[in-house]
């Protein structure tokens, strides 16, 4: 994933954030998803928890990485939410690529899967949230939904 277009002085002065402290929560951010995106071991992902190699499967994945680093930031308070905030706009920015390497038809459609895909996440980030706060099944609960969509699988994948 190329960053340096979101990163330029440029990028940060059109909307308006030309604080030096955003600039390098974004930066973070940015370098932190980068982090995910090039180092987790998806096919070894899938394979350990019997999940298809497609682009719901990478995008879940995903998600559940920016969900931990996410749930860490947010001790930080208003740098966490922006932590957070900006780790999400570069995952949206990396489906972005992805979906145009994959040369999706028709773009109306395309961006009715992606709002989709926005609010799944929301939903599922709160999921996450209930049950770290809560409890194990009740996190286990929100995996399964999310990952496996509800269909029967093996309770060994959700131990």
């Amino acid at each position: 994933m190329n960053i340096t277009r979101f990163l330029s002085l440029g990028s940060i002065l059109k909307y308006g954030k030309a604080s030096s402290e955003i600039l390098r929560v974004r930066a973070s951010a940015y370098i932190l998803y980068e982090g995910i995106a090039d180092t987790v071991n998806y096919i070894g992902f899938f394979d350990e928890f019997d999940l298809p190699d497609t682009f719901y499967s990478w995008f879940v994945v995903t998600e559940l990485y920016i969900w931990m680093l996410s749930v860490r930031a947010m001790a930080e308070e208003e740098e966490g939410k922006l932590l957070r905030n900006y780790l999400v706009e570069a995952l949206w920015f990396d489906v972005a690529q992805r979906v145009k390497k994959l040369g999706a038809g028709n773009p109306a459609v395309m961006r009715e899967q992606i709002s989709e895909l926005s609010e799944q996440l929301q939903a599922a980030l709160i999921a996450y949230d209930e049950g770290l706060q809560s409890s194990d099944v009740v996190l286990a609960g929100a995996l399964w939904r999310r990952f496996y969509q509800s269909e029967t699988v093996d309770m060994q994948y959700l131990d």
